[in-house]
């Protein structure tokens, strides 16, 4: 009797638990982790010279080493691109202050360990850009008591210094530029770079950078960070969108915000070039700013995200945002990466929206159009010639539904985050209907309605486990008889 249970007992759970696969995430093209190298991951304690980890300015002891060991996790939460602080040589742990441009930091690590991180990035289909700040230099930088004018007055960084500014107009400081950009492509393989400007960059050497790294590599990826006067020359560089930072950091950060701005207003209309992010290493943490306003920073993230990863742009997220981290103050984050604490719910929905990415293409072609709002909920579409995606994000405090027409009878959306199903109602509408502080995203299917042979099979197979038991239960008692 106990065998036959036992067969029976493995049939039913084949059955049950293999029947659904699993959705396993990939990443979404051109999704970037940001890594401050010397606040990631300790790996290697022969750079530790410099640590000192009971002084906030002091060099913690993140490196080169430590990023490659979490390379596995990055991926599983569905990045293909880590950008990397700035590693050269600097009197920061920070990286912002470069001395030397052609040299890795040694407390960040070793040429051979760059070259193990991007073999090691590569086998994974990762890639691998730099921070490069042609903003300012160190003040110890070997410009700053040269005789020749490599320099042309100083720039006030975020935390209120007056610090060296290149000059660009003399050959000698753009060509020296451009052979760093080259070197660490041509040395190290790196795909990227992302370059801290302001309005004292000159424009014809953005111009001029954007095609000398295009000849190294065309798929290079080349980000500019600060205020760009570039009137749309530059075609093939990407740009940090701080307006829309901004504005999804105001509408998030609480429910009952409309998200309605996000979409009609041509400031805040995305495209395929820009980098979309809610914080970073120079801004406080969206959690914070969640939790300063007394609303729970995972369901905030959540929404957020969904957002983001489903606009047109490539979405980036500082390390730490998977636990969520939260400094607690109003200032930037700069602490050890607290990696062992993220939340299991968040890295699943960073994965999932990962998977989604990857499997429908839309998701990245498509055209983005509004359907309706209702309150703080919005439902819009990204739809090619191909397939229609519909994006559902309720932002309100109480639960909403939007009514959705025009679609053929015969199908049905299906809810990927959620496993919601929705079906044509007698007035020919589709009502998306999520509970408050909640999102969804349906793909649209034919409707097979109830799958009859698997709920017969189902029943036929509980029926026979039933009748077994009573029969044998039946058998034992009369054999005891």
């Amino acid at each position: 009797m106990n065998k036959i249970r036992l067969t029976i007992l493995v049939m039913l759970f084949l059955m049950f638990f293999t029947y659904i696969p699993a959705v396993h995430a990939a990443p979404k093209e051109d999704s970037i982790y940001y890594i401050m190298v010397d606040r990631y991951v300790n790996g290697s304690g022969e750079n530790d010279q410099e640590t000192d980890i009971d002084d906030e300015n002091a060099f913690h002891g993140g490196d080169l080493a430590g990023v490659i060991t979490q390379l596995d996790k990055i991926k599983e939460l569905g990045f293909d691109t880590i950008n990397l602080s700035p590693i050269m040589q600097t009197q920061s742990y920070h990286g912002f202050l470069t001395v030397d441009y052609q040299k890795i930091n040694a407390s960040f690590g070793t040429d051979t360990e760059l070259k193990k991180l991007m073999d090691e990035a590569e086998k994974r289909d990762m890639n691998v850009i730099l921070d490069i700040v042609l903003t300012h230099v160190s003040p110890t930088h070997d410009w700053v008591n040269a005789d020749a004018n490599y320099l042309n007055g100083t720039t006030s960084n975020q935390w209120g210094e007056d610090l060296p500014t290149p000059d660009f107009n003399e050959a000698v400081v753009a060509q020296y530029y451009i052979e760093t950009f080259k070197y660490w492509m041509n040395e190290f393989g790196i795909d990227g770079y992302r370059v801290y400007i302001n309005e004292n960059t000159p424009e014809d050497f953005l111009t001029l950078l954007e095609n000398e790294v295009s000849v190294q590599d065309q798929e290079a990826m080349l980000i500019f960070d600060g205020e760009v006067a570039l009137e749309g020359e530059q075609k093939e560089s990407y740009h940090i969108n701080d307006t829309i930072h901004e504005a999804a950091n105001t509408i998030f950060s609480e429910p009952g915000q409309v998200l309605e701005p996000l979409f009609t207003s041509e400031e805040l209309l995305t495209n395929d070039k820009d980098i979309l992010f809610l914080d970073s290493h120079m801004t406080t943490r969206f959690a914070h700013e969640a939790i300063k306003k007394g609303h729970n920073p995972l369901t905030r993230w959540k929404l957020a995200w969904t957002y983001l990863a489903t606009i047109p742009g490539v979405p980036m997220i500082y390390q730490g945002s998977e636990v969520p981290m939260d400094n607690g103050e109003s200032e930037p984050d700069h602490r050890m990466a607290q990696l062992g604490n993220a939340d299991e719910e968040m890295t699943s929905h960073f994965e999932q929206l990962a998977a989604i990415n990857e499997e429908f293409e839309v998701m990245s072609i498509g055209d983005v159009e509004v359907v309706a709002h209702e309150n703080a909920m919005t439902l819009y579409k990204r739809a090619s010639e191909e397939e229609t995606i519909y994006i559902a994000i309720n932002n309100d405090t109480t639960s909403n539904m939007i009514p959705l027409s025009g679609l053929h009878e015969d199908v049905q959306l299906r809810g990927l985050l959620q496993d919601n199903i929705v079906r044509q109602q007698d007035d020919g509408t589709f009502r998306i209907a999520l509970d408050r502080e909640t999102a969804d995203i349906f793909v649209v299917e034919n409707d097979e309605g109830f799958n009859w042979f698997f709920i017969g099979f189902i029943i036929v197979v509980l029926g026979t486990f039933v009748g077994s038991v009573i029969y044998l239960s039946r058998k034992n008692k009369s054999t005891a008889s």
